[in-house]
Formats: C-alpha cells, structure tokens, sequence
C-alpha cells in the first residue's frame, strides 16, 4: 500500500513540475513576442519565429507528463498549443429553440448542421442569444469559435482529451470551421474513432456532426 501511495505522489509531483515548466514557458514567449513586436514597431529587424522556436524547445523539455489543465469551469487549457477548449457535458439536448440550439448547449452528443454551429450555436457559446439582457460568454468569454483542421487533429487524435467525447454510433465526427478548397459549399471534419478525416455538406439537413468549441491559440 505505501509503494503505491509513494507512486501516486511521484506521479503527481512530475505532473506538477510539467505544467510549471509549460506555464513558464508561455509566459517567456509572450514576453518574446512583445519585444519582438516592438521592434517591429520601431523599424527594427525582428524575428517572431524565435520566439515559437524557443516556445518549442522549452515545450519539449518540460516531457510527456501534462498537456492539459482543466480550469474547473468547464474549460481545460492545452499547454503545448495554448489553446483554450470547451469542455463537453454527458447527454444530449432534450429540445431545440427556434434557432436549432439544444438547451444543453454542451451536451456532447448534440449534433449539428455545419452552418447551424458555424452561426447559432456558436453565437450563443459567445453570449449572443435572443435576449441582449446580460449576455456574457461562456466562461466569460467571447472569442470561441469552431476549430480548424489542424487545431482539431491535435486535440482527438494526438493526446486523450480530459472529459467526454462524442462516439455516437462508433462515428465520433466533429465540424471543423476548415472549408475544402476546391469544394466551398463543403467543410473538413475529424473522425474521433478512426483518426480519419472528410469532407461533407456544410446544409445537408442529413448531416449532423458534433461540435467543441476552442479560443485562443499560438
């Protein structure tokens, strides 16, 4: 029993360490940003892309024991990304107003059209709803919007993501705001079980995906 309470806290401790080590280096390179974006300022030369070198070094150093913090109001933050997401509730809305949002706006087995997340239901995440009586953000915030591509891969199918995921069916697909280029009434989704990824209708009534919301970012 004592070997495996020592285990835990070891664990606990390297998982310590890590976020620390990542929270710095956030910090370093917004510091680095700042000054390169003064010299830019100025007339002088500048380099942003040491900063993200820099950011990434340190990101790999601090190892693999964190990526994620959950911040306790429904948010989790990623370390190496710096991207702040929506963090799901279990279920599934049991009715829809008349701008087709469910009244669990988390509910992480909900289902949308494309266009339907792209415009209502982000607007309400954003605090935009059919009242203007103190609105405000989820989380207080009001700069979500839907994920690319890219920002969603790393979430799904790099590192397991703290709180529930939507697989409904075994299909676990989620919208992306990524429109396919030679296909602009389309958009790129992100297939939770297979790692896969496609295109589909962006107003197909018939094709609903799933949704999370992210802000922020490098």
């Amino acid at each position: 029993m004592s070997l495996l309470v020592l285990s835990g806290s070891v664990y606990a401790d390297q998982v310590l360490d890590c976020q620390l080590l990542k929270l710095k280096a956030a910090v370093d390179r917004a510091k680095c940003v700042a000054k390169q974006k003064g010299e830019q300022v100025k007339g002088n030369p500048f380099d942003l892309l040491s900063c993200e070198t820099q950011f990434d070094a340190a990101i790999a150093a601090a190892g693999n024991a964190c990526r994620y913090i959950d911040n306790g109001d429904g948010t989790v933050n990623d370390l190496d990304t710096l991207l702040m997401w929506e963090k799901k509730e279990t279920g599934t809305s049991s009715t829809f107003d008349t701008r087709r949002v469910g009244n669990c706006l988390h509910c992480v087995d909900d289902r949308y059209r494309w266009n339907t997340a792209m415009s209502e239901w982000l607007s309400t995440v954003n605090g935009r709803t059919n009242s203007n009586v103190g609105q405000t953000g989820f989380a207080g915030y009001e700069d979500w919007r839907i994920p690319n591509i890219t920002e969603l891969d790393t979430l799904f199918n790099i590192h397991p993501f703290p709180g529930p995921t939507s697989d409904l069916f075994g299909l676990g697909r989620y919208w992306t705001s990524s429109t396919a280029g030679f296909n602009p009434g389309g958009a790129w989704y992100d297939a939770v079980s297979t790692g896969g990824v496609g295109i589909a209708s962006k107003d197909d009534p018939d094709i609903l995906f799933a949704v999370r919301a992210v802000r922020g970012g490098r």
